[in-house]
């Protein structure tokens, strides 16, 4: 189907302002990207260092739906190689021995974690589409997840309870979903709350995506969104004022 003429326009207004096609949506970042093209404040560096560090038995990371539950919990893991948590050394040791011999048992993987007290932290992303589609569904895989980990830690998948502490899960699930696995598992959790993204942070976000060419041809007060919107509403919103723009900037005809 052919571009209608404000879509033209906004092709050439990208083009004009050095900005690639996919411009504004933020993509998910995967792998080394995290640290080129995720931004975060120092504040909420803190934070995610914090929640790195509480070596506690089970900890929730609470974000708002559309808040980038799943970016943040990546951005979490590619961290966790950088900030030194008590001795690198051991954190190295703890993947050598989860990754050394996939056949062996559970209960053998536990005992040498404990033998050589290290502890491991799996990351547990409890975001969903279904959040927004089926929530009925959504409840049956938050119960799956939970019992999972569950019948790990209790001693149904390992023959010594015990050993079964030396893993630390931290969920990262919004409010609604965290209440899911409280009432699944109810436990004394160390809960985080992740604050939603004010609107100069998303704007941040596009220019470390995309680079300074946002700042000379996006205004940061085009973003008008208030905090909790799920973070692809407001980027939508945005593209939808900067079409309104290149009509004005670049008209096609």
């Amino acid at each position: 189907m052919e571009p209608n003429p404000e879509e033209k326009s906004f092709h050439r207004w990208k083009r004009m302002r050095g900005l690639p096609d996919e411009f504004p949506y933020l993509p998910p970042i995967k792998g080394d990207e995290f640290d080129l093209k995720f931004y975060a404040d120092s504040s909420r560096e803190n934070i995610i260092e914090q929640i790195l560090r509480a070596d506690a038995p089970c900890t929730a990371v609470l974000i708002e739906k559309g808040q980038g539950c799943t970016t943040l919990m990546g951005f979490a893991n590619f961290l966790l190689s950088y900030i030194g948590l008590e001795e690198p050394q051991r954190r190295k040791l703890a993947k050598k021995i989860l990754h050394q011999d996939k056949w062996r048992s559970l209960d053998e993987i536990l005992k040498e974690l404990q033998k050589n007290r290290v502890s491991v932290a799996p990351l547990i992303d409890m975001s969903s589409p279904l959040v927004y589609t089926s929530w009925a569904e959504y409840e049956s895989e938050v119960r799956i997840a939970v019992n999972t980990m569950r019948d790990v830690k209790t001693g149904r998948g390992a023959q010594d309870p015990a050993l079964s502490m030396a893993i630390n899960e931290i969920y990262f699930v919004s409010p609604e979903g965290f209440e899911v696995v409280q009432n699944e598992w109810p436990r004394d959790y160390r809960i985080f709350r992740f604050p939603p993204y004010r609107n100069d942070e998303i704007y941040a976000m596009l220019t470390q995506h995309y680079g300074q060419h946002v700042r000379s041809a996006v205004n940061p007060d085009v973003i008008k969104d208030g905090p909790s919107r799920p973070i692809k509403d407001t980027i939508a919103d945005l593209r939808k004022s900067l079409v309104d723009l290149a009509r004005k900037e670049a008209p096609y005809h």
